[in-house]
């Protein structure tokens, strides 16, 4: 009888234990239901939020000529790069938002001044962004392909403007190439087709001047984290820039 009894209480006990723990295990499901849930509403709510900038940003265009529409464009695909190698498995629904506001180069032509200056500062953050993640590099080149489009020298503006440019675009390049010396080829391939090497019956000294003094804080900084990196980034500035650094002879790149 006695051992009936315990029987009795230890299933009494167990199936007691089991109830807990499955409330237990349906309590955990529901917090985690109500955490996806929470993110799902977050990621709405910033959607809403853009599609609001930029109906306002559509209705400032309208009352007012001062404001530059396609520069503006231009600029958030700086945050599209950067968000992309953060949260790939994103990447196409942070194009598809992109697209509400351009989905091809070609719509923010001809170039402004200010959108000529913004896609440097794009390129620039674009080169970052396949620094930082170089096996992304062939799904980033299809994004700047797009978004950015390769350079055209029908679109180009005045030297000062192209300067400045070249400048943003190619520090992005340095920094990349003086933190990581051997994505050289990589970060090289990536850039050339958006800025194009130079070319004396394309870029002026002046032009070239104002990409120099862009460079040259990054280019110092960079030497100076990293002097084995000098040959590297001599390659870069006789290519884009038609000079030499006068301590890359002594530290040479096969």
């Amino acid at each position: 009888m006695k051992n009936l009894m315990s029987a009795v209480l230890f299933m009494a006990l167990f199936g007691f234990c089991s109830i807990s723990c499955q409330k237990e295990e349906i309590s955990d499901l529901k917090d985690d239901v109500r955490s996806l849930e929470d993110s799902l509403q977050i990621t709405i709510s910033q959607h809403a939020a853009l599609l609001d900038s930029i109906s306002h940003l559509i209705a400032l265009m309208n009352e007012t000529d001062s404001i530059d529409i396609n520069a503006l464009k231009m600029e958030q695909i700086s945050y599209l790069m950067i968000n992309i190698v953060r949260q790939p498995e994103a990447a196409e629904e942070l194009i598809q938002i992109s697209e509400l506001l351009y989905s091809d180069y070609t719509e923010l032509q001809p170039l402004s001044k200010e959108t000529v200056i913004q896609r440097g500062i794009v390129i620039k953050n674009y080169i970052a962004s396949v620094a930082r993640q170089p096996e992304m590099a062939p799904f980033l080149e299809e994004v700047a392909e797009r978004f950015i489009g390769p350079f055209d020298p029908d679109q180009m503006q005045d030297d000062q403007t192209e300067g400045v440019a070249r400048g943003s675009a190619l520090s992005g390049l340095i920094e990349g190439i003086a933190r990581q010396p051997e994505l050289l080829e990589l970060l090289d391939k990536a850039i050339e087709p958006l800025i194009l090497p130079y070319n004396a019956n394309m870029h002026s000294n002046q032009l070239i001047d104002v990409s120099k003094a862009m460079v040259n804080g990054k280019l110092v900084e960079g030497i100076a984290r990293q002097p084995e990196a000098a040959g590297y980034l001599d390659k870069v500035c006789f290519k884009y820039l038609n000079f030499n650094l006068p301590m890359a002879e002594e530290q040479p790149v096969n």
